[in-house]
């Protein structure tokens, strides 16, 4: 490379390109360019700020107090910056500073839900719209949670149950469209004493609209209810059909 378009760091003494890449601005020097290369000048700049913070807390101020709105601008920017550059980190740092303090948060969450309760509504709704399996799976839950009965379910479990029937229905086969969606149901019933809960064993995907599997099921019996629809040689051949899903499930479990 030409030695006029190179530069040797003072520090480092490397010899990098002369461009403003390699060297930060200095408008004191006829060239321009600072002596030290970028990452020499951010370790001198690094060691100063922690040999010197009360001086760099007060540069930083005095930086920020000529335009503050400017300053606030810029700040906003940066972080959106960082949040979507960063997204993982940011919810995992909320996430542990939640359960750090879970009782503090509770009663933030609530403090903000009475100060701003439409606006929670609506950011309610947005989220339930963006995330229905979700929004259906917490909705089971806070209404088991209020019969003390099991709510083990996850997304991830829906998502597994749905890869298996191949995203239809796993009574009748039909699969979503705009006159049915695939909904989340209890193949025991949650009025039935014997229902378990919200739990993998015991969540089935079926056909929800216009003359749809779940529509007709209600809180009937799964056997009694699969006869009146299939018939009885139909229905006891899907009964084993989903009896081989929840032994897959269970085990998935055990292992």
């Amino acid at each position: 490379m030409d030695e006029r378009t190179t530069k040797v760091c003072t520090v480092c003494q490397q010899s990098l390109p002369n461009t403003l890449e390699f060297f930060a601005l200095n408008t004191r020097t006829h060239r321009g360019l600072l002596a030290r290369c970028r990452p020499c000048t951010a370790a001198y700049y690094r060691a100063w700020r922690q040999k010197n913070p009360e001086k760099a807390r007060a540069n930083v101020q005095r930086y920020y107090a000529k335009d503050l709105a400017a300053s606030k601008a810029r700040w906003r920017r940066n972080a959106t910056r960082y949040r979507a550059k960063h997204k993982e980190t940011v919810l995992r740092r909320q996430r542990a500073r939640r359960h750090a303090d879970i009782d503090n948060t509770r009663q933030e969450a609530n403090a903000y839900r009475q100060a701003h309760p439409e606006t929670f509504r609506q950011a309610q709704k947005a989220w339930e719209r963006n995330n229905p399996h979700d929004g259906r799976l917490r909705a089971h839950k806070r209404r088991l949670r209020t019969r003390n009965v099991a709510a083990t379910f996850t997304a991830e479990d829906w998502e597994f149950c749905l890869n298996y029937w191949q995203y239809a229905c796993a009574l009748c086969g039909a699969q979503q469209d705009e006159q049915k969606k695939l909904a989340m149901d209890h193949w025991i019933p949650i009025s039935s004493p014997l229902c378990p809960g919200t739990t993998p064993s015991n969540i089935l995907v079926l056909c929800h609209g216009i003359g749809g599997c779940n529509n007709s099921k209600h809180d009937n019996d799964p056997i009694y209810w699969m006869e009146q629809k299939l018939g009885k040689r139909a229905a006891e051949h899907k009964f084993q059909e989903i009896e081989r899903y929840f032994a897959v499930v269970r085990k998935c479990q055990d292992d």
